[in-house]
């Protein structure tokens, strides 16, 4: 079964490999933006924590009753990489902090505990190091590599959903947006 949101994509020629022979290909640079107008209606969106091992494809499935309108919830919530920009399970998100800071000389789990990231006041606003060590200990903290990754991950867990009463008039204003764009 065909995403809803790629098939409305238009196609082109496209000359993949110099040859000056045309094929045709997907226009992945082609994309609609939801209005800012509807992005801001309060009355057709709701606030929705993401739960550790959710999907885009599982929430539209529950939500919309069908898991090819994950594309709204993706852009609805400004997600382009649905593997970086979406909430990751916390295995996955040590995996991934693994693989980010494992060089040959150290191990990326052990350099994310030791090594700080930022600095920051009481108030949680970033510091340099010689603000840092001007304040005493109870108005400052040091947040490691592995403090920022966990929040910076967490903070991917409150989305935006769209009321299921609009996804029939959202997937159609879609349609006519990439008719109008035909390539």
């Amino acid at each position: 079964m065909a995403n809803p949101y790629f098939s409305k994509i238009p196609v082109i020629g496209y000359d993949i490999d110099g040859s000056g022979e045309k094929r045709i290909a997907v226009n992945i640079l082609q994309r609609i933006k939801m209005r800012d107008v509807l992005k801001n209606s309060y009355l057709i969106w709701y606030l929705y924590d993401v739960k550790d091992g959710e999907t885009p494809e599982i929430i539209a499935s529950k939500l919309y009753g069908d898991s090819r309108f994950h594309w709204i919830i993706l852009l609805a919530n400004d997600i382009v990489d649905p593997v970086y920009d979406w909430v990751m399970s916390y295995e996955n998100l040590i995996a991934t902090i693994r693989k980010r800071y494992t060089t040959p000389e150290r191990e990326g789990l052990e350099f994310a505990y030791q090594t700080v990231h930022h600095y920051e006041d009481a108030k949680g606003a970033v510091i340099d190091e010689t603000s840092f060590r001007r304040l005493p200990d109870v108005e400052r903290r040091k947040v490691s590599v592995y403090d920022f990754e966990m929040a910076r991950n967490e903070a991917k867990r409150s989305i935006r959903l769209l009321d299921a009463n609009y996804v029939d008039q959202v997937d159609a204003e879609a349609d006519t947006l990439m008719q109008r764009r035909l390539v």
